[in-house]
């Protein structure tokens, strides 16, 4: 299984901008209301800014972030770091993580018949799915996405 550019980018991203209402909640102002330039985005996280800006048209559509306009316009958390879910992100830039070969779920050889380890692997992506759904951009801010569930971390330690 492997999560696409796109997908891993989006995450970089929103953390970038958790790290920013993080900051300027510290400094005492709104934590929603300062905007970050995507081009600073873009440098700090090294992502071509073409690619950021599509990355979020997407996030934008889903209700992740706010635009706003102006000399001193950008981007915007929505909501705080801790509402927002990592496979909320994931799936804003239509990723599906989904690590069985199999393109429907009643199987993937002839006549739709489930490989031996289709059961296997769906069980998998949902539990990454799951783990993915619990953890929230704070989380991965404070370092606590390791902290999760116990079989979310089993299934970390078997991927390895």
């Amino acid at each position: 299984m492997k999560l696409s550019t796109r997908g891993r980018y989006a995450v970089m991203a929103m953390t970038d901008l958790a790290q920013h209402y993080y900051a300027n909640k510290a400094r005492g102002e709104s934590a929603l209301s300062k905007p970050v330039a995507l081009t600073s985005v873009s440098e700090r996280q090294q992502i071509s800014l073409p690619f950021l800006e599509q990355i979020f048209q997407d996030l934008r559509k889903f209700g992740l972030v706010e635009s706003v306009r102006g000399a001193h316009g950008g981007f915007r958390l929505s909501r705080p770091p801790e509402d927002i879910w990592i496979g909320d992100i994931i799936s804003s830039v239509e990723e599906v993580v989904d690590i069985t070969r199999c393109q429907a779920s009643d199987g993937c050889l002839k006549g739709h018949a489930k490989c031996l380890t289709h059961d296997l692997w769906a069980d998998l992506t949902s539990q990454i799915d799951g783990f993915l759904n619990s953890v929230s951009l704070n989380d991965v801010i404070s370092g606590n996405t390791g902290k999760r569930s116990n079989s979310s971390a089993q299934v970390s330690a078997h991927l390895s």
